[in-house]
């Protein structure tokens, strides 16, 4: 395959496989943060969450909800496009499954789920940014 330039630079994988694209870091870091600012509002709006199992501080309680979401759904992961491109390349699918998989991430809104596409194998060698600076 010849050398593609794809529109974003980043992907989030949820978890429940959807992938979304984003040229900056800051931008799929902040979908992350975004993500779980949402799973933890409709937390807070299921009366049958018992808050008691938290702690009283907002923040506290925040990582509580999040870590517990970690644990049930599993976690949003930042992954680099180009390192999941070139391991598409390199995978032993058939040939029209590797085209048709890289043009649909080279878009602009990338409308792919990782588990229609049985594609998960591939991020255990793709490359993870960290979701936060350290």
């Amino acid at each position: 395959m010849s050398e593609i330039t794809p529109y974003n630079n980043y992907i989030v994988v949820t978890p429940n496989g959807d992938i979304a694209g984003f040229r900056e870091i800051n931008d799929a870091r902040n979908f992350v943060s975004g993500y779980y600012i949402g799973k933890v509002e409709e937390m807070s709006d299921d009366f049958s969450v018992v808050y008691s199992d938290y702690v009283t501080d907002p923040m506290q309680t925040t990582e509580a909800i999040c870590t517990s979401l970690g644990a049930y759904e599993g976690e949003c992961v930042i992954y680099d496009l180009d390192s999941l491109i070139e391991n598409i390349q390199k995978s032993d699918y058939f040939e029209e499954e590797k085209v048709e998989l890289i043009s649909k991430l080279m878009d602009k809104q990338i409308d792919i789920n990782v588990n229609d596409y049985q594609i998960d194998k591939i991020f255990t060698e793709t490359t993870v940014i960290p979701r936060t600076e350290r």
